[in-house]
């Protein structure tokens, strides 16, 4: 059986499963009815046990898509169909199993949205050149610190908490014409691509 409501994937070198947990977040807060996988159950495998386990009447899935070799994005991609799928970061992990090259990485990232119908929506991290400066052949959402993103993160600066060597980073979100004053726990420079993404 397939999926009525609306389907996410995603997939990238590092950031894929805090993402989801952020995206988890924000649809509980929304009070979105919704089923976001198990832990980091994100290969073929693991992304079919999540796809059992989808309850009658959520509203949105969101499924973790982890990959180590060649081919394995287009057969996840076909499995769950997702209609907006996100690329966190490309990175190194497992280059040596998807081409031998950081393009070669990007590539097969990239076969998440290879089976996208006309409702597909791309969301990419447009800092990375080898996701922002390709022609996709549906509409795509850049997000990152540079201006000529959609979704951005402006004046960034982390500050120390209350409790010892605990710190909050602060930014300004930037979505379109709207702003916010996004708050997160810790310093991590990754949770911010995480959190616009």
């Amino acid at each position: 059986a397939e999926l009525t409501c609306p389907v996410v994937g995603i997939t990238g070198s590092v950031g894929k499963t805090t993402t989801k947990e952020m995206l988890r977040s924000i649809l509980k807060e929304a009070s979105m009815p919704a089923f976001v996988s198990f832990k980091n159950y994100n290969t073929d495998l693991g992304v079919c046990y999540n796809l059992l386990r989808v309850p009658a009447g959520v509203q949105a899935v969101v499924l973790e898509m982890g990959i180590n070799g060649q081919g394995e994005m287009l057969e996840l991609a076909q499995i769950v169909r997702p209609t907006f799928a996100v690329i966190t970061m490309i990175g190194h992990a497992h280059i040596g199993n998807l081409g031998g090259t950081i393009q070669g990485v990007a590539h097969e990232k990239k076969q998440i949205f290879s089976c996208f119908g006309p409702e597909g929506v791309g969301i990419i991290n447009g800092d990375q050149a080898l996701l922002a400066d390709v022609h996709y052949s549906h509409p795509v959402a850049r997000f990152g610190l540079k201006t000529k993103n959609h979704v951005e993160a402006r004046k960034v600066h982390t500050v120390a908490a209350e409790a010892e060597n605990t710190f909050n980073t602060f930014f300004t979100l930037k979505w379109y014409d709207q702003k916010a004053l996004v708050q997160l726990k810790g310093h991590h420079g990754g949770s911010v691509n995480n959190a616009l993404a």
